[in-house]
């Protein structure tokens, strides 16, 4: 007898039931691993669709939620799971295929016991008698959390870019005119003080509008800073990150609660002040919506910061007295798409906070008491040595003396700027402007007296990068490029390879005044 004659044996009714055993083992082991069970409904009565049988393989129970066999599975608890924005649209979904016959594809969120959210694909097609009529309707339900989480992330991180590049567009578009109004409102200002007969009312007018000018130069120097897609690590003044991420959750916070600030000073940390940046606007928005609005009063935000020096750690607080969290929700609050308000949000703020501290070698927890109130709190690297990033002061700074008169010249592509900086300048330096890079270039070659260049980053036919370098090292030295809030990669690079000097605009007078001292300084 050959092996042909083993193969055509029958097999006996032991070897048959252990064959389908093996069989329906591989089948549940394939289900739990790839996420993906199985599911049959009975079609016996079509006039009452959602009152027949229904059946689920033990994948089907986890995905829901439940032990195998915890529930008795009927079409009721099955929409019952369904996520109410998305019930009446998988009910049409599955009774169209009925009636068509076609198969039906879609996706949709299950909300499980506990309150998370899981994002769930199915599939599924008619199986008929020898007539035509629909006896049952069998098909699968996958888990692809994992893979709306990842997509989410992405569509998260090219939102980010987009943001970053229009946000720098918009700081340029903005800075540009704000350093003409910043620079014209001063010169007003100091001329108006120095006059007589001029009265407190006029005076306090023009300081509203200075007022006015700093607070949209704050909003968009904070949007550049919070848009940005480096995630370089480097050392942040986090009280200043800190104050940003408050001034954009202004609009949530004002209706909800008072801002205590348990912090002074400069605090420094290892970590990107985008990123940052994100992580306290989650957390702040987060403290907000645990607050109803209308009783401001009797709520607050404490934001505290801390330098645990032991430990070489800084440590900020972010407390509200909001609803709090309750017990049962605390162990995955951090995950994906996890959420205690189903339907509302998409369950990721915290779990990106969780994400950007970690990437950073930090560490993210909370306490929460329902009914008082929840605490985060963020465990930072502090700097183990001295340096600080470039252009933060090491303290308060000295008070300005008055500077060596110099000649300075002025090159931006817009007059209204080169007009205010030769006004609000020329008290101090001898100032020339130029409006056209071209003509600035020519004259630089000519007459290589001048002491400072103040020349704009981004202007039309040759920008503040390339007529630096068509500069020699002499001549290149004396430059401070001026950016409306734009740093590309180029001038990144070359802050990182020289000692040129920038300034973004628009600035203050004593701020632009301690720069041109400074290059007259390094150069002497």
């Amino acid at each position: 007898m050959n092996d042909s004659d083993d193969a055509a044996k029958p097999r006996s009714a032991e070897e048959v039931a252990e064959a389908l055993r093996r069989s329906e083992h591989h089948l549940a082991a394939a289900q739990r691993i790839t996420h993906c069970g199985s599911w049959e409904l009975d079609l016996g009565d079509l006039s009452d669709i959602d009152g027949n049988s229904l059946v689920w393989t033990d994948e089907v129970f986890r995905i829901f939620g439940y032990e195998p066999g915890a529930i008795a599975v009927t079409n009721e608890s099955f929409y019952r799971a369904v996520h109410p924005d998305d019930r009446e649209r998988v009910r049409a979904a599955i009774h169209a295929a009925i009636e068509t016959g076609a198969p039906c594809s879609l996706e949709h969120r299950v909300i499980r016991p506990d309150g998370s959210v899981r994002f769930v694909h199915e599939e599924s097609e008619l199986v008929c008698d020898a007539s035509g009529r629909p006896i049952r309707m069998i098909g699968t339900v996958q888990d692809i959390t994992v893979q709306r989480h990842t997509e989410a992330q992405l569509v998260f991180s090219d939102r980010m870019a987009s943001l970053g590049q229009m946000a720098g567009g918009i700081a340029h578009e903005i800075n540009n005119p704000l350093t003409a109004v910043v620079a014209n409102l001063d010169l007003i200002a100091r001329t108006l003080k120095k006059m007589d007969g001029i009265t407190p009312a006029l005076l306090e007018q023009v300081a509203d509008a200075v007022e006015g000018a700093d607070r949209v130069r704050e909003i968009v120097r904070d949007l550049s800073a919070f848009a940005k897609a480096d995630e370089a690590k480097t050392v942040v003044d986090v009280i200043a990150v800190i104050e940003s991420s408050l001034r954009l959750a202004t609009h949530e916070l004002k209706h909800r609660a008072n801002v205590v600030r348990d912090y002074a000073g400069i605090v420094l940390v290892v970590g990107n002040e985008a990123r940052l940046g994100q992580l306290f606007l989650n957390l702040l928005r987060n403290a907000a919506a645990a607050i109803a609005e209308g009783d401001p009063d009797n709520h607050e935000v404490r934001i505290s910061v801390k330098t645990d020096e032991a430990r070489g750690r800084v440590v900020i607080r972010v407390a509200d007295t909001g609803a709090g969290i309750a017990p049962e929700h605390h162990a995955r609050i951090f995950e994906p798409f996890y959420t205690t308000n189903p339907g509302v949000g998409t369950g990721l703020g915290l779990s990106i906070c969780q994400r950007i501290v970690s990437a950073l070698g930090g560490k993210l927890t909370f306490t929460s008491e329902l009914g008082r109130g929840s605490e985060f709190v963020v465990e930072l690297a502090a700097p183990t040595n001295l340096l600080r990033p470039r252009g933060m002061p090491s303290g308060s700074r000295p008070p300005l003396n008055r500077p060596r008169r110099a000649r300075v010249l002025v090159i931006d592509d817009e007059p209204p700027i080169t007009t205010a900086l030769e006004h609000q300048l020329g008290e101090y330096h001898d100032i020339t402007t130029a409006n056209e890079p071209l003509a600035a270039l020519e004259l630089i070659r000519e007459d290589a007296g001048f002491d400072v260049i103040l020349c704009d980053l981004m202007m039309p036919r040759l920008t503040g990068l390339d007529l630096y370098k068509s500069l020699d090292t002499p001549l290149a030295s004396k430059m401070v490029l001026m950016t409306g809030g734009a740093f590309p990669h180029e001038l990144r690079d070359l802050m990182a390879r020289t000692s040129v000097a920038t300034v973004v605009k628009p600035f203050e007078l004593d701020e632009l005044l301690r720069v041109i001292s400074a290059v007259i300084a390094r150069r002497n």
